[in-house]
């Protein structure tokens, strides 16, 4: 490869000038432990990288727990390497992001440098991919991996299918095809690669020889993979991608392309980059923000319609790259939906697509700087000192940002203060206060998730254990007591409820023990007994409970209802009557229960005159009783 071989020494400095200033601006990542959101699913809890005797079963399965929706397993395999070498120590993990970030800053430098035959413009591309704090997210983040190595895979793929093209040698046909593989085993964004070599061979392949129908060919066994692959995942049954709600994609694919205005922002100005970006949907046709979305891209369109016969080829070339590497969250076949209402916008998102818009930047600068010193508006050394001046204010804010997010909490604070609806986020603040023992903190944070999104089985249970670290019991179960249908999480949730009751039960006896006359602490107890379905222990409790205390009347109702659930219908109408006995004006809730319950326990007695009385009793001021037939009530 001679184009390797010219200007060597210039271009062993420029590279390593590329490493140098990588190495140092995501040095500063280095030291930082493994994080909470992905890192802990991935990694630190993950028994399926402990051994390398669990290869094949990571080629089976999602790339999470439960997931239906990503497969990655040379992913895994990576994290299974480096556990197997150096455990759970999260330096090595960083590192190799580091690592694969330069090797991925380098092939972009030799494939401009194929694509140009310039070393400048192959130089400045390479060195803006690897510098710009665009690409935080996917470095210094552990679980950035799938979309470092995904990229690695999936450039070498691109690069040798155009070293093929211009030298024809099968070998590197089949390492291109190859690589492509791998890389779809990475991450799903490297299914729009099949695209990207067609758009490739339409605007910058050598077609002097063969026409552009007899170059398409090539393309054909990139889509044949593509095709096996979804085949691969069919039969895995890992074939889930998110969905829009029926009748918002047109508000999805806008709300999608408003993000993409934020993006571009953030290419000349990324001062506000955080972790786990998101948009809320739009919801309606009147929106400004809509409208003007809409009113930006028709411009933008217009423009490129208008100009697309003179605009030169590679513009061209970069403008289908950009758009084609946003395809899989565009909404329009795919994305990603992190929690009801909003879509994705990651900056993570942004790692491969930005080499299009570099690469744009780097030409406009190349066409524009030497018009202006001719016709002497700016000065070469004035164009130095502003380009110096710009490459250093992204070095260092990739600097600023690795600082700061090597402190995870720091890191997702951040992220609420530009975003206070992300759900994640304050869900995973709330388990990382949880671990370091900040309960009251970890509640308040969960309780915050829930009133984002109320249906989080996981925020729930999350939040009834942080009640009960704090000494709040009752209130813990509570929150237990809410979920309806707990799902995966079902056992999680029996768990902590029976760890809870015994945990009550020891500490109820304790204290009767030293406090034996207090008619409240036998109560209590037979409440833990009773939920634990140890129904004629929890009777023995509410006894003693009234046996102190004979007008108790919540141990009285309890007795009466532990009665009937044990089909000993006559006790417990003599206990629910002792409980209504005690009258009071109004009626409390309790009372209501309690003529309600006797109601059905008189029926089952066969006694529907009194059954009928105690239904009346049980109606609350202002409602209607049922419907009835021949006198007694119907039950809907």
């Amino acid at each position: 490869m001679d184009f390797f071989r010219k200007d060597s020494f210039k271009t062993g400095w420029l590279i390593a000038i590329v490493i140098a200033l990588t190495f140092t601006a995501y040095s500063f990542i280095l030291g930082a432990s493994f994080r909470q959101i992905d890192d802990r699913g991935c990694i630190v809890d993950n028994a399926d990288i402990r051994s390398f005797s669990n290869i094949g079963k990571i080629f089976k399965k999602g790339f999470f727990e439960i997931d239906h929706s990503y497969y990655r397993p040379l992913v895994h395999l990576s994290f299974m390497t480096e556990y197997h070498f150096f455990g759970l120590n999260p330096l090595p993990y960083y590192l190799n992001n580091i690592f694969l970030h330069i090797a991925n800053a380098l092939i972009v430098f030799f494939l401009f440098r194929y694509f140009f035959k310039d070393l400048v413009i192959a130089f400045f591309v390479s060195l803006l991919f690897a510098i710009h704090p665009i690409q935080w997210e996917s470095v210094s983040n552990v679980a950035g991996r799938s979309s470092l190595l995904c990229s690695f895979f999936y450039l070498s793929a691109f690069f040798s299918f155009c070293l093929f093209l211009d030298r024809k040698k099968i070998a590197l046909y089949v390492l291109s095809l190859l690589l492509f593989a791998l890389a779809l085993l990475c991450k799903e964004i490297a299914a729009v690669l099949p695209f990207l070599v067609v758009s490739y061979i339409f605007f910058l392949a050598d077609r002097s020889k063969k026409t552009f129908r007899e170059l398409l060919q090539w393309a054909l066994p990139f889509f044949i993979i593509l095709a096996l692959y979804f085949l691969l995942r069919q039969m895995l049954g890992i074939t889930e991608i998110f969905r829009v709600p029926k009748g918002q994609e047109v508000f999805a694919f806008t709300t999608f392309l408003r993000s993409v205005i934020t993006h571009l922002r953030l290419f000349l100005f990324p001062v506000d980059l955080y972790f786990l970006r998101s948009k809320e949907l739009f919801t309606d046709f009147v929106n400004i923000e809509f409208l003007l979305t809409l009113a930006f891209f028709f411009v933008v369109g217009f423009v490129v319609f208008r100009y697309w016969r003179r605009m030169p080829n590679y513009f061209k070339f970069f403008l289908c790259w950009f758009w084609i590497e946003l395809l899989p969250v565009s909404q329009i076949i795919g994305g990603v939906g992190p929690q009801p209402g909003y879509i994705a916008t990651f900056e993570h998102f942004l790692y491969v697509p930005s080499i299009a818009i570099f690469a744009s930047l780097v030409f406009l600068f190349k066409n524009i700087i030497p018009k202006t010193v001719d016709l002497k508006i700016i000065s070469k050394s004035s164009w130095i000192v502003i380009i110096s001046g710009l490459l250093m204010f992204f070095f260092l804010i990739t600097i600023k940002q690795n600082i700061y997010v090597k402190d995870e909490i720091r890191m997702l604070k951040e992220s609420i203060r530009y975003n206070p609806n992300s759900f994640q986020i304050q869900q995973n603040l709330g388990i990382i206060h949880a671990r370091k023992g900040l309960f009251k903190d970890a509640g308040d944070y969960f309780k915050n998730s829930l009133e984002i999104n109320p249906d989080s089985v996981v925020s729930r249970i999350a939040l009834g254990k942080a009640l009960c670290d704090q000494g709040l019991y009752w209130d813990g179960i509570g929150e237990y007591e809410k979920i309806q249908n707990a799902g995966p999480e079902a056992d999680l949730l029996k768990k902590n409820l029976r760890a809870t009751y015994e945990f009550l039960a020891r500490r109820y006896k304790q204290d009767i023990e030293k406090d034996p006359e207090n008619p409240k602490l036998y109560y209590s107890l037979g409440v833990v007994y009773s939920k634990t379905e140890k129904m004629p222990e929890a009777i023995e409790e509410y006894k003693r409970s009234v046996a102190l205390d004979p007008n108790f009347k919540n141990a009285l109702f309890n007795l009466g209802t532990g009665y009937a659930i044990l089909g000993k219908f006559d006790d417990a109408a003599f206990w629910l009557e002792k409980a209504v006995s005690l009258k009071t004006e109004p009626k409390e809730d309790l009372d209501y229960q309690a003529f309600s319950y006797l109601s059905l326990i008189y029926e089952k007695l066969g006694q529907p005159q009194k059954s009928e009385a105690a239904l009346k009793e049980s109606i609350r001021p202002g409602l209607a009783l049922p419907e009835t037939q021949n006198g007694r009530s119907q039950e809907k």
